[in-house]
């Protein structure tokens, strides 16, 4: 998650926020793989290829959830909310979550 709002914050006065990678949640090591590469292009100053592989690996992990939960995959929005009604994560982390998908459709 700070790898989307670090590629976007170069176009904002927005600063990246320290989160709980997503991948950790997950417990899924090719998402933590493509968050590895997402930093990768950020700091090479590719921002836009950095935030699509971060909402890319965003969007992975929250299937894996919601396969590791039973619950219906659909959009991600949907599934970032079915997360939250499960408890498998508080409100913050449901708003935070929210914010980043939206800056990754920003692409």
């Amino acid at each position: 998650m700070a790898v989307l709002k670090a590629a976007w914050s170069f176009d904002s006065a927005e600063t990246a926020v320290e989160t709980t990678p997503v991948a950790e949640m997950a417990g899924n090591e090719l998402t933590g793989e493509f968050l590895a590469e997402a930093q990768a292009y950020l700091n090479m100053g590719r921002h836009q290829s950095a935030a699509i592989l971060a909402g890319d690996a965003l969007e992975e992990a929250l299937r894996r959830l919601c396969s590791d939960n039973s619950l219906e995959m659909s959009t991600v929005d949907e599934m970032i909310a079915q997360l939250a009604r499960q408890g498998v994560y508080d409100s913050l982390v449901e708003q935070q979550l929210a914010e980043c998908t939206s800056l990754h459709e920003k692409r």
